[in-house]
């Protein structure tokens, strides 16, 4: 169960170095990791409050952080400079902070705060050599930024009553005029917006008509909506790279249980997914500014998340990190297999099951996840892991409802001397 937690993912100016953060410290602190020899360096060394590594600056060697004092769940936004000073940017204290991008011509980047109004989140602009911010949209009720145009004219917010219901909003800065694109009636999520090239539509997400979440492509000036990407699973997000030559989308396989990863691309209008990840999910992904690399997390459920990084050039992968406890070996590990049994009224209900390698009668746990919002998905579960090592086998199941059979049926194989009839 000692495994290194890392999270987050940026790309140095020059491209040669990613910014993580990882807690291989014992708390949470900044890295970096090189792509040409995988070595990683340690960029903050507290002891006391988690740090999370922000951005680089595109165009030097700073770098943003955002530090959580008293680990009390708020954040300051700093800037590390090369020398290890530190410049604080946001008031400390009880203070969220959302980070959402650099602007297109690297010398600014934009920051949500609610320290106005512990209620609301504020858009700023701060400069990134003087470090003066701009206030661009101060806020009166809760909309949450999701893009902003390459002229800073146009805003895309994202307002939910509740997780199944959310509208997309047009934020005209000039007007100061606030315009809904999502109207509806009843639950309908739409979120994670994002302009095209030309800032002429968006894409997002949406459960608009469907059982799962999909692509959708709005026409800003006409309103005409477009169905452009659906599977039998649900769509995480999709995003353009910062030249918009190409697409990424995630969805959640609802046969495999994995996060997947599709590259669209945008010329020739090509589909494919990178090789080698079958028995991975992919988490989360960025482009490199460039274009040429694509980093993301891969998770399975002998290794936990890792970075890895695929250039598009040589057309080859490379993994930058190791998580795992080095005294592990990931062969003693198992993989889940995707079964399901059949409920009281006949509905099949989706597990995954984790045997031990010694195929013999055996102790066996259901294991019941958290919820509502959470699944059993296939991916690194320590403490399931170590049940397995020492010879049990473990049910986990998941909810009731959607689900695309793929996957054996579930008899109560020989192995597994279940304590009592589940019934769903």
């Amino acid at each position: 169960m000692r495994t290194v937690k890392t999270s987050g993912l940026s790309f140095s100016a020059d491209e040669t170095r990613i910014l993580f953060t990882s807690d291989a410290s014992g708390i949470l602190n900044a890295y970096e990791v090189s792509l040409n020899d995988h070595t990683q360096r340690q960029l903050t060394h507290s002891v006391t409050d988690n740090i999370h590594a922000v951005s680089y600056f595109p165009d030097d060697e700073r770098i943003l952080i955002s530090k959580d004092h008293g680990n009390r769940e708020n954040s300051a936004l700093c800037v590390l400079e090369p020398d290890g000073k530190e410049i604080s940017l946001t008031p400390v204290g009880e203070v969220q902070l959302i980070f959402h991008r650099w602007s297109f011509d690297g010398l600014s980047f934009y920051v949500s705060t609610n320290e106005r109004d512990e209620r609301v989140y504020d858009l700023y602009k701060i400069d990134a050599r003087t470090f003066e911010r701009e206030l661009l949209y101060g806020a009166t009720e809760k909309y949450y930024c999701c893009a902003i145009s390459k002229d800073e004219q146009k805003i895309l917010f994202l307002r939910s009553t509740r997780k199944t219901d959310s509208d997309i909003f047009l934020y005209d800065v000039p007007t100061s005029e606030m315009k809904c694109l999502t109207p509806h009636e009843g639950d309908m999520l739409n979120c994670l917006p994002v302009f095209d090239r030309e800032e002429t539509r968006i894409y997002y997400v949406s459960d608009s008509d469907s059982d799962f979440r999909h692509v959708r492509r709005l026409a800003l000036a006409s309103g005409k909506i477009q169905c452009i990407e659906r599977a039998s699973a649900d769509v995480v997000a999709t995003c353009f790279a910062p030249d918009y030559g190409r697409r990424l989308t995630l969805f959640n396989d609802c046969a495999t249980t994995l996060r997947v990863m599709i590259i669209h691309d945008e010329a020739s209008g090509s589909v494919a997914r990178l090789p080698g990840y079958s028995q991975q999910s992919i988490t989360s992904a960025i482009f490199s500014r460039s274009g040429r690399y694509l980093a993301f997390y891969a998770e399975g459920d002998r290794s936990p998340g890792d970075i890895h990084v695929y250039d598009f050039e040589q057309q080859s992968v490379t993994q930058l990190t190791r998580s795992l406890a080095p005294e592990i070996d990931p062969e003693d590990l198992v993989e889940s297999e995707i079964v399901s049994f059949r409920s009281f009224d006949g509905l099949e209900i989706p597990c995954l099951l984790w045997r031990p390698r010694e195929t013999r009668r055996a102790p066996a746990l259901v294991w019941v996840h958290g919820g509502p919002g959470g699944r059993m998905a296939k991916g690194y579960k320590g403490r399931i892991q170590y049940f397995a090592n020492h010879g049990y086998v473990v049910l986990g199941l998941n909810y009731r409802g959607r689900f695309r059979a793929n996957e054996s049926r579930f008899e109560m194989p020989q192995m597994f001397t279940p304590a009592a009839n589940c019934s769903g």
